[in-house]
This record gives structure tokens, C-alpha cells and sequence, in this order.
């Protein structure tokens, strides 16, 4: 059995941290690891590993990157104060054996540091890109993948996509595809009545990048089909959005509502799912459409052309072409049997690629491998 020191950075057991936790869940109830955790803050996800009777830490460790302006003083403050962390980690550890120290982000190298000093492996765990969001490394680029590279004995990706994105920086030998586990709870794929009125959801953040306001141009062409979508999202075009939705009189068509940050009691409510995001280097929101037999019609960008099979188990759209998903959805409009084979289609996929056994035991296969 493994003893393995996860990093978690996120004050809440969502994205990441949710995929990890519900492997190393898993895994400790098979008896293959043995987990201690560092968190950075009090919060949500604290509360979740004092419920599973988990040891941890709270180290305020830092990132190695900036959002901002880049400031080498304040980069070279931080890499000082996450040796003086490591240090304070390793005395609270040298004792324990510790296997695997395992950073569950690419945003810090405190968990390199930690093994350097305990003479354990490290592993990173990429499952986003953080130019994406505007991250500038508090070193050259460079130096950050030559650093990961030297002192990680395996560094894992959630996607093909990501995969692809690394495999000229990042020796070949290390890196493996672990994809995020999407649990079952909450399941019903044999939800659909011919009579209901079809259900569209769209879930995301309500800013430019991820083209909510499309929506509004979709639906107004739609308006004689009965139908309506539900957009669940928080961001700076939310406010935007209402007034398009005025505007065009589809209050009746589109409604905005209350942020979730546990989706998956309601998936159950909806036939066909929206994803409109440029960046998409994992898109769990679209496994736990296909989890839920959600028909889903997303952009043909990032991870989706790895996930979809066009015209088999969703929609691939290129970038932009509303009026191809106006056409595919009126396809499904006037054929609701087609919903119900393709939302079939998309569950048996999920099953077979994205449930936390399947995730969980080829993170197992990979974290005994030499």
C-alpha cells in the first residue's frame, strides 16, 4: 500500500479536487493507498476530509505563476517562503515513509520541493492550460518544464488533448492519460416522454470566452418548436445576457437560473445539452451530460473531438457556426426518437471511458509502474 501526500490548491472539493478525491476515495476503500493532504485554506474542502477521517495540513503554499503584472522580486519571495514550507513539511513527515508526494494542479512547484527533501517520487497532474486564463510563469517557461521534468518521475494529463498539447516538452516515458472520473449517482437515462416539452440545458461561465450570448441568436430562429433552455453560470455578461433576452421576447425560451455548484440532481430534467466554450482541455460538464443521456452539441475544439463521435454520440460543431447548431437541433426537434438513440449512445460512452472504477484503476496501474 502507498502512502501518497496529495497538494490540493482549491478551497472546495469541485473540478479537480473532485476528480482526485473521488479516485483516491475509491482507492482507499480498496485498500491501495494510503493518503495525507496539504490544503492551503480552511473551507468546504476541509470539512470534506475531516468527514472521511482524513490526515492533513493546511500550508499556505504558493504558486508559481502570476496573474498579473510580472514581478521577479515578488516570484523569487515566493520560491523562499515554499522552501521554508517544504522544510516545515518535512519535519512534521520524515518520519512517515511517504511514496509519492502528487501536486493535483500544474500551478506550483511546493510539491517538487517536499519530495526533493523526503527522497520520494513526485508526480504532477496537468488537467488544465494556464494560458488559457491569462497565468504568466514566475519563471521563463523553459526552466518551469525543465524543472517538472527533472524531479517528476511520472506527469499526468486528464485528456488527449492535453496529451497532444505536452508531448514535445514533456519525455514521453512519463506521461500518461489519467482521465477525470465522473461519478453515476443521480443516473436515469430513460427519462424522455414524446409529450414534454424538450429541455435544453446550458451550464458555464457567462463570459466571452465561452459565447453565452449566442444563445439568444439560436433561439430566436427556433421559436415555432416547443422547447426551452435553462442556463446555469455565473459571469460578466450575465447581466448582457437578460437584457438580449428581452430584447427578443424569448423570456419564455431561455431562462437564467440560480448557479449550481452540484449539477447533478437535475440533469435528469434535460434531453439535449450546449457547450459552447472555446478552451476546452477536459469539458466534464459534457461527460456529465452523456452520464445523464444528454444529447450534446459542442464546439469542435480542445478535448471535445476525442470525447464526441460526430453524428454517433453528440454533435461536433465548428467554431462559431450557429446556424449549424439551429439546423442539428431542429433535426432533433422533428425526430425526438433520434434524441433518445444518440442520449443512449452517449451514456454507453461514458460508461466505458469516464466512471470513477475505469479512472480510478488506470491511476492505480500508473502509480506502480517503475
Amino acid at each position: 500500500m502507498q502512502c501518497i501526500l496529495f497538494l490540493l490548491t482549491s478551497p472546495a472539493p469541485y473540478g479537480a479536487e473532485h476528480s482526485i478525491l473521488s479516485n483516491i476515495d475509491y482507492l482507499v476503500k480498496k485498500k491501495k493507498i494510503k493518503p495525507i493532504f496539504i490544503i492551503r485554506n480552511n473551507g468546504v474542502l476541509e470539512k470534506y476530509l475531516i468527514k472521511k477521517k482524513y490526515q492533513y495540513f493546511i500550508i499556505p503554499f504558493f504558486f508559481f505563476f502570476s496573474i498579473r503584472k510580472y514581478n521577479l522580486i515578488k516570484a523569487v519571495i515566493k520560491l523562499i517562503l515554499n522552501i521554508f514550507f517544504a522544510i516545515f513539511v518535512f519535519v512534521k513527515l520524515k518520519n512517515k515513509k511517504i511514496d509519492t508526494v502528487y501536486t493535483n494542479c500544474f500551478t506550483t512547484h511546493f510539491g517538487i520541493l517536499i519530495s526533493i527533501l523526503l527522497g520520494s517520487k513526485h508526480i504532477f497532474h496537468i488537467r488544465e492550460l494556464g494560458e488559457k486564463w491569462g497565468y504568466k510563469f514566475d519563471f521563463s517557461k523553459k526552466i518551469v518544464m525543465y524543472f517538472s521534468n527533472k524531479y517528476s518521475n511520472k506527469i499526468f494529463v486528464n485528456s488527449e488533448f492535453l496529451y497532444n498539447r505536452f508531448k514535445n516538452t514533456i519525455l514521453r516515458e512519463k506521461l500518461k492519460i489519467i482521465p477525470n472520473p465522473i461519478d453515476n449517482k443521480f443516473v436515469n437515462i430513460n427519462k424522455f416522454s414524446f409529450k414534454d416539452r424538450i429541455k435544453i440545458i446550458y451550464i458555464g461561465r457567462l463570459d466571452a470566452d465561452q459565447n453565452p450570448l449566442s444563445l439568444t441568436i439560436i433561439a430566436s430562429k427556433l421559436i415555432k418548436y416547443n422547447f426551452k433552455i435553462d442556463v446555469y453560470g455565473e459571469g460578466s455578461l450575465k447581466e448582457k445576457l437578460k437584457e438580449k433576452i428581452i430584447q427578443k421576447n424569448l423570456s419564455d425560451f431561455i431562462k437564467i437560473k440560480n448557479y449550481k455548484l452540484n449539477i447533478n440532481k437535475i440533469l435528469n430534467n434535460y434531453n439535449i445539452g450546449l457547450s459552447l466554450g472555446k478552451h476546452q482541455t477536459f469539458n466534464r460538464t459534457i461527460i456529465e451530460f452523456m452520464k445523464s443521456g444528454i444529447v450534446v452539441l459542442a464546439n469542435k475544439s480542445g478535448n471535445n473531438i476525442n470525447i464526441i463521435d460526430n453524428n454517433y454520440n453528440g454533435y461536433l460543431i465548428p467554431l462559431n457556426n450557429i446556424s449549424l447548431i439551429q439546423k442539428k437541433l431542429k433535426d432533433l426537434f422533428s425526430n425526438k426518437s433520434l434524441i433518445k438513440k444518440i442520449g443512449n449512445r452517449a451514456f454507453r460512452s461514458y460508461k466505458f471511458r469516464f466512471t470513477v472504477k475505469e479512472s480510478s484503476e488506470i491511476l492505480l496501474k500508473a502509480l506502480y509502474e517503475k
